[in-house]
């Protein structure tokens, strides 16, 4: 468990010395202090290990500690410190949990700015992904963090994500409208005026996740100020900054920006739900070093369509080479010269039809993926499709996107495997 940010305080006396025994746990050197407590090194003379344990200052909470240590036991997650007991010395209560050796994620954005840069987007992902799934295991356990912050993110040696300080974490079923509700520059505007609903109360973390979305892609978290009262009236009125970036994708910076409304009912349903879409991002972006020497040819007699069809392919596919054709029988030449990877065409077209110029395609034996995007398609057309080996027929329409994009990743993912002599 890492201590707070520094805030220039003197540190006080630690609460156990160094070379002291604490049941079977010698104090080795003490890491960092925090609002709850002290949080030492120590050796694990039972197992041979090096441990740290985190002792709560003198007259805190009766029983805070125990909770804490309760409510990160119920959740299993690698990116989730693992509890190794509880127990009291000399009337101050401890807990031990696994010792990770690291930094922590504010620690290293302070590092990137001095040498001039935040993260990548590569980078991001390889902090929120895990992150946010974490925060899905709380949530799933009926927990609330409360202090999601990037001074309570530990970057291990090793590049493993954990998420610290379980000090402040709540029942979901219980509204968190106490004073120490978290820290000013990740604070949520509902935690800032008390109005906090139970229903909403795991927003309370995602909205901090914003903030750290937002932290590791610019350098610093969104909303700062000279006085804790400048910080959170930026909180509740301010319009969120968006993530200056070209190479940012909109896809990201849209989450982030749903994360951070100011009312909690606008941002994303769960945790659970922003992993998969970050996660979709970073499977778009791993295709992506793939996807330069496909070729998709686009036939479409309809422009705005065609244009929809390119931006949509273009979201997928962001390096792909596409070609517009807007009728059957230059497609038809375009294959007999020059054949795409991928064509995508609609059944209705000036000259040869779309039905042709399939037949054409399985006849010549080329070797291009065929996906047939129509406003309608009878059912004697769906058939001689079939029969002649086209199967991957989608309508037009609202759910255009959806039914296109997991075509594309599977014509890439075969031409990729025939380029390294898979298929």
């Amino acid at each position: 468990m890492a201590a707070a940010r520094g805030s220039g305080r003197t540190r006080r006396a630690p609460i156990f010395a160094k070379g002291a025994r604490i049941g079977n746990y010698e104090i080795r050197e003490l890491l960092g202090e925090g609002g709850m407590g002290q949080v030492f090194e120590a050796f694990d003379h039972d197992l041979w290990r090096m441990v740290a344990v985190k002792a709560a200052w003198p007259k805190s909470r009766e029983g805070e500690l125990r909770s804490e240590a309760r409510a990160l036991a119920a959740v299993r997650h690698p990116s989730l410190l693992v509890v190794h007991g509880f127990g009291r010395h000399d009337q101050t209560d401890y807990v031990v949990v696994e010792r990770v050796l690291g930094h922590s994620l504010w620690q290293y954005l302070r590092d990137r700015r001095k040498r001039g840069g935040p993260m990548s987007t590569d980078e991001a992902l390889d902090v929120l992904i895990p992150l946010t799934s974490a925060l899905s295991a709380v949530h799933a356990a009926g927990l609330v963090h409360r202090d999601v912050k990037s001074p309570n993110v530990m970057i291990a040696h090793d590049g493993r994500i954990v998420l610290m300080d379980f000090g402040l974490v709540r029942s979901t079923s219980i509204t968190p409208t106490d004073e120490d509700a978290g820290t000013p520059e990740y604070i949520a505007p509902e935690a800032i005026s008390k109005e906090v609903e139970v229903r909403n109360a795991f927003r309370l973390d995602l909205y901090a996740l914003g903030i750290i979305g937002h932290e590791v892609l610019t350098g610093r978290p969104p909303f700062r100020g000279r006085t804790t009262p400048d910080v959170l009236a930026q909180h509740l009125a301010a319009e969120v900054p968006g993530v200056d970036r070209d190479d940012v994708p909109l896809e990201l910076q849209t989450i982030l920006t749903e994360l951070l409304a100011k009312d909690p009912d606008e941002r994303p349903s769960s945790a659970d739900a922003v992993v998969h879409r970050l996660q979709r991002i970073r499977a778009r972006d791993a295709i992506s070093s793939f996807d330069a020497d496909l070729r998709v040819l686009i036939v479409e007699d309809e422009p705005a369509t065609a244009k929809l069809m390119k931006f949509l392919v273009k979201r997928t596919l962001p390096r792909a080479q596409i070609e517009i054709l807007d009728d059957g029988d230059k497609a038809v030449e375009r294959l007999r010269i020059d054949p795409p990877h991928v064509v995508i065409l609609d059944l209705s077209l000036p000259g040869t039809s779309g039905v042709e110029l399939c037949m054409y395609a399985r006849g010549s034996h080329l070797r291009c993926e065929i996906i047939v995007a129509s406003a309608s398609v009878r059912p004697q057309e769906v058939q001689l499709l079939h029969e002649i080996g086209v199967d991957q027929i989608i309508t037009k329409g609202p759910q255009l996107e959806a039914r296109l994009t997991p075509l594309l990743v599977a014509a890439l993912q075969r031409h990729v495997a025939r380029r390294f002599g898979r298929a």
